[in-house]
């Protein structure tokens, strides 16, 4: 692999007639130690962890990548004893993401679990919003819903020993980016009051919200509305958490984007046609 390359070769080899390529040393006469055998020169460069992090989130990135590409910069890094940090493993995590390779994204998540317990290297925030994330995309909903009740956890834990004046050492600080995925993971399945729990939960966290946040909410909310009208039910539920969702938008001083205020206007716009005497609205009709 070329950083294993780079390292194996940077001592400086005696210059050759053959033509070199793109696997040859480096050769330049202005160099230190250039014309010097091999073998006298133990290294003038060596590749550390965050070369190689580099490296893979190079890889990762691009769509034209395979997996197989990864995986062999990562042997290539435990090859030359290079420790793998939590970086490492986030970025192995999120490359498997990004290329739909499940099967490796499971095995990464199993080796940052040992090394975790073991107290190698920690799983951090990054960590569970990108296997959070990751489950959401292939749709491994019990994976989900395991990682959510464990990252929920340790996110309470944190907060809990903030409140308290004391040293937080132990659980997972919370942040927007891990919780806005937590809320997406229950608006896709349109688990309307576990939906709205996290994002409660996101608010008593004092976290930042934004359109983000609310637009898969509001989403849920039209869905869960259309499912009511019909089954011939009373709509007013889902209408009542729009408009209350709504507020607590406007609290925050989130400005709707035009999916927000579609989904809020065929949520809450339109009458409520199965809706009880004290629920009904005006408004078009349903059908």
């Amino acid at each position: 692999m070329f950083l294993g390359d780079m390292w194996r070769y940077s001592g400086m080899t005696r210059p050759s007639k053959r033509r070199s390529d793109f696997s040859d040393p480096f050769l330049d006469s202005r160099l230190p130690g250039s014309g010097v055998a091999a073998d006298s020169v133990h290294s003038v460069w060596r590749p550390a962890a965050r070369h190689y992090n580099i490296a893979l989130d190079a890889i990762g990135r691009d769509c034209t990548s395979a997996i197989d590409e990864l995986i062999l910069l990562h042997r290539d890094m435990r090859s030359h004893s290079i420790r793998e940090d939590t970086i490492t493993f986030n970025t192995l995590l999120n490359g498997c993401r990004r290329l739909r390779a499940w099967g490796f994204f499971r095995e990464v998540e199993a080796q940052m679990r040992q090394r975790d317990e073991w107290g190698i290297t920690r799983m951090d925030v990054t960590s569970w919003a990108t296997l959070v994330q990751g489950y959401r995309e292939c749709k491994d909903w019990e994976a989900a819903d395991r990682c959510v009740a464990e990252v929920s956890s340790a996110c309470r834990t944190w907060y809990r020993l903030q409140t308290d004046g004391k040293a937080a050492d132990g659980g997972i600080k919370p942040t927007v980016e891990l919780w806005s995925t937590i809320v997406n993971v229950y608006a896709a399945r349109d688990m309307v009051p576990e939906m709205v729990a996290s994002r409660r939960v996101m608010q008593g966290f004092g976290l930042s919200m934004s359109a983000h946040t609310f637009a898969p909410i509001f989403a849920a909310l039209h869905r869960a509305r259309r499912s009511l009208a019909r089954q011939k039910k009373d709509a007013w539920p889902a209408i009542e958490l729009a408009l209350d969702e709504y507020e607590a938008m406007r609290a925050s001083n989130v400005l709707p984007n035009a999916t927000i205020l579609t989904n809020l206007a065929l949520t809450v716009g339109l009458s409520n046609t199965f809706a009880q005497p004290d629920h009904a609205q005006g408004g078009r009709d349903d059908r």
